[in-house]
């Protein structure tokens, strides 16, 4: 396996749920607060919302964070983590390990929001931990 397809494989592990009750609102806000002090582009989308590394529109033909929410649900992972190459990267300036370590720096953030309100969700689950993706 090569190194373009070891990043996508650990960017489509990430996985986080939480149901937050009548908190949701708060906590959204809190999010986008959160990925938007690191640089994430946030862009609505029919499920919630896509939090994109970049502000170029060449952005949008790369991995992003997606926040789907239903009700008092809110679930994050890795979108179109297969468009994570060279040329794509090349074309925004970067390389695919830059932004690879971008996607995480969002997620292990936004994990620390997760982990904050699973104290008193109904339900929450981080998989796998946050911090074990930065090892590359």
């Amino acid at each position: 396996m090569g190194e373009e397809e070891e990043l996508q494989q650990k960017l489509n592990s990430a996985d986080v749920y939480i149901d937050v009750g009548g908190k949701a609102d708060e906590f959204q806000k809190k999010l986008v607060n959160i990925l938007s002090k690191l640089g994430f582009q946030p862009s609505i989308r029919a499920e919630g919302l896509a939090f994109f590394p970049g502000k170029e529109q060449g952005w949008k033909g790369l991995p992003s964070i997606r926040m789907t929410r239903n009700g008092s649900v809110l679930v994050m992972k890795i979108h179109a983590s297969d468009t994570l190459n060279a040329v794509n990267a090349r074309a925004v300036g970067s390389t695919p390990i830059d932004i690879y370590r971008r996607l995480v720096s969002g997620l292990v953030e936004s994990g620390r929001l997760y982990e904050e309100y699973s104290k008193k969700a109904a339900y929450a689950s981080v998989s796998p931990n946050l911090s074990e993706l930065r090892q590359f």
